[in-house]
């Protein structure tokens, strides 16, 4: 694999992807039983790697991620056009959490606020982040709907390489 790693060291990851591409070509030279833990360290890296660029990752134009999971490009299409439907929603809902988490940072930096004040602020904050998360497990649900039974138990397996979490 020659002296480039592959972790999830953020210092690491200005260049991930040529790492990436260091890994993919580990995936080449090694033995056949090594193809899905390459995969996976593909998957780490540039789910890491969109996390640091502040951009989703969209694992279903991963090639390697296609072979392994064997998507057709009908469901690969309907996989992107179930994303890109929501990111608008969720772009906008990241943004209304963002400023409504920098003014709850301001107030509890002052903490002059009344008490009535600062919880219905927290409110606020709690109602748009969950209002956040789902929309963004109703966008993963809606994508693993595309996939088969076997392609669902597969993508179970590997979800947290696909995601990073």
């Amino acid at each position: 694999m020659g002296n480039t790693p592959c972790h999830s060291d953020s210092a690491i990851f200005t260049s991930c992807p040529d790492r990436i591409a260091s890994c993919s070509d580990a995936r080449q030279d090694g033995p056949a039983v090594l193809r899905p833990i390459t995969l996976v360290a593909v998957c780490l890296c540039a789910a890491a790697s969109a996390e640091a660029q502040s951009t989703p990752y969209k694992w279903w134009l991963s090639h390697d991620v296609q072979t392994q999971l064997h998507l057709t490009s009908e469901q690969v299409r309907k996989i992107n056009a179930i994303f890109e439907s929501n990111l608008p929603e969720r772009r906008a809902l990241r943004e209304e959490l963002d400023g409504l988490q920098h003014q709850l940072d301001a107030l509890l930096d002052s903490a002059t606020a009344e008490d009535s004040d600062a919880a219905a602020l927290i409110t606020r904050v709690e109602t748009t982040r969950a209002r956040r998360n789902t929309a963004r497990m109703l966008m993963l649900y809606r994508m693993r709907q595309v996939l088969t039974a076997e392609q669902r138990r597969w993508f179970q397996k590997h979800a947290v390489a696909l995601y990073g979490q």
